[in-house]
């Protein structure tokens, strides 16, 4: 089971012959366990830069002992891959309790800021035969740049279940390939030769999605006043939501925590 808390203060993403492609198929898309809700209170303190919309701020904490990060077994290209020792990235602890790479969402916003604001150029890199970043946020329809920087034979296999799975095969002298989404999706991302190789690309179509930092901290900025659904979820812990109300020139700030428990 996981426990949920949630408080808040309101203040002031080999060429065309080797790449296989996409048929729907059933594979590990948003994996979320089952929603808790949780009560709020509120105060007030400072402002905004603008005023016409509202903020959140906050963090994924992590309730109990920190897990041990597990290094991995390596059974393949170990003169690149074993370069540096590699670790588990599905649950990322800080010593002060933060959860990395959780992903907060809005739910329920109309209008606002434009998709655009997540940026302009997004890159997957495979590098030192791990996936940088872990979890990515990727505008739909909009190009992935996915490096090979390792110079050996990498693939990159998409698990989806609302957009066309991709099997995309990258040699060495491949250095960089593109593909996109259609569809608003949490798609999970392995290497087919380097089975511990994994990521998450988040495909959303609307801009209020947040990936906390090593220490657990996330920002959801310029968003239209109103009540919406806070979501946070974690590839192992699962998700957490909560409802929010955003006034305008302010900002609330919230913590969603996991204990120990959670799965």
């Amino acid at each position: 089971m996981k426990r949920f808390f949630f408080s808040m203060i309101i203040l002031p993403s080999l060429l065309a012959a080797l790449t296989t492609g996409c048929s729907k198929q059933n594979g590990d898309g948003k994996t979320a366990g089952q929603a808790n809700t949780a009560q709020a209170t509120t105060t007030e303190n400072g402002n905004v830069q603008n005023m016409a919309a509202g903020s959140i701020n906050g963090r994924v904490i992590y309730e109990g002992a920190v897990p041990e990060r597990h290094k991995l077994m390596l059974v393949k290209d170990t003169d690149v891959c074993g370069r540096h020792d590699l670790y588990d990235e599905r649950l990322i602890v800080s010593k002060n309790q933060g959860i990395q790479n959780a992903v907060v969402y809005l739910t329920g916003v109309n209008g606002g800021k434009p998709l655009s604001s997540l940026g302009n150029e997004f890159i997957l890199d495979q590098r030192g035969c791990r996936y940088n970043p872990h979890v990515l946020l990727l505008p739909v329809n909009t190009p992935l740049e996915v490096l090979n920087d390792d110079g050996i034979l990498h693939n990159l296999h998409t698990f989806c279940k609302k957009n066309r799975p991709c099997n995309m095969s990258q040699p060495k002298f491949r250095k960089k390939m593109e593909i996109s989404f259609k569809h608003p999706e949490f798609i999970r991302a392995r290497c087919d030769i380097h089975g511990w190789m994994s990521s998450w690309i988040i495909a959303v179509d609307q801009p209020y999605y947040a990936i906390t930092d090593e220490d657990g901290n996330f920002s959801v900025s310029d968003i239209p006043p109103g009540t919406y659904t806070l979501n946070c979820w974690q590839e192992k812990l699962g998700e957490q939501t909560a409802q929010v109300t955003v006034t305008a020139g302010r900002t609330v700030l919230s913590s969603f925590t996991y204990n120990e428990q959670g799965s």
